[in-house]
């Protein structure tokens, strides 16, 4: 395992997307919003020198990329949505070494449930 404890990242917090995620078919056709934190690990030194956005990764793509995903298809679980997203993301930029992915579901359209659901994961780049 590497040590990322003091590595570089970029960060990009609330990023709200449409899907139609649920474990019960009638939540997966009606949908809903969820809201993203990803935490991309990358060694920012290089973009720090060069003030040129192709050495560092755009926090436009990175958040589209997620949405998009989002869209692509139905999901039964947060976890595997999760791990779409970081397989996704791994392959779309490559300078990204590792992912904290951070996903809440603010609404469970359940009446035995009150309160939200999340995850949070982290990633390594496999080599």
């Amino acid at each position: 395992m590497q040590n990322i404890e003091r590595s570089d990242y970029i960060k990009v917090k609330n990023i709200l997307c449409y899907t139609k995620i649920g474990f019960g078919d009638e939540e997966r056709r009606i949908g809903q919003r969820l809201n993203i934190n990803i935490k991309a690990f990358i060694d920012l030194e290089i973009a720090g020198k060069t003030n040129e956005l192709t050495d560092t990764v755009s926090y436009v793509e990175l958040s589209t990329l997620i949405s998009d995903i989002c869209k692509e298809k139905e999901y039964k679980l947060l976890e595997y949505l999760a791990q779409e997203i970081t397989d996704k993301v791994f392959l779309h930029f490559p300078k990204i070494k590792a992912i904290e992915l951070y996903i809440k579901k603010p609404h469970i359209p359940c009446l035995e449930f009150n309160g939200e659901a999340s995850i949070s994961i982290f990633r390594f780049r496999i080599k």
